[in-house]
């Protein structure tokens, strides 16, 4: 119940303070993306991050592109927060934690790298998508490639 009254607040102050939001995001998906990390670490929350450029996108205050670009960074922002929480773990867990940054920063740059396609393709799929979860559904692709591919490498590095 909070969490839905949250979302609606946030959706009203956005749609309040839309034309001000709309002038702090540039069209340049590399500053959108660092866009989306500082944001996502700032409130350590990618889901809120994304929700957020989700909102912005359905009242057309950003394109998909940027949207991408902010979701992509936001995926990084998060796993960079766990580092400040990592403090005093033991050596395993800091490079559990490295890993999963690495992982991130790779992937999100590899997709930055491809976003005009991986644009095209979420936008093949609107059809099938709820209108106002378009970044969301893109979000759970990302994470589905992004997992299949580092699999599949790290399991023929394991072959070798």
């Amino acid at each position: 119940g909070v969490l839905f009254f949250s979302l609606l607040v946030l959706q009203d102050t956005i749609i309040l303070k839309q034309t001000e939001i709309s002038g702090l995001i540039f069209p340049n998906p590399l500053i959108s993306f660092f866009e989306g990390i500082l944001f996502s670490m700032l409130i350590n929350s990618s889901s809120s991050t994304i929700i957020t450029s989700n909102i912005l996108y359905n009242l057309n205050a950003i394109n998909l592109y940027q949207g991408l670009a902010i979701m992509l960074g936001a995926n990084i922002g998060t796993t960079i927060n766990t580092l400040f929480f990592s403090i005093g773990m033991n050596k395993d867990a800091f490079s559990v934690i490295i890993i999963n940054i690495v992982i991130n920063i790779l992937s999100g740059f590899l997709f930055l790298i491809f976003l005009d396609y991986f644009e095209k393709i979420i936008f093949s799929l609107t059809p099938l998508i709820p209108e106002n979860a378009i970044i969301a559904f893109s979000h759970l692709i990302y994470n589905i490639i992004s997992t299949l591919f580092f699999y599949i490498v790290f399991a023929l590095k394991k072959e070798k």
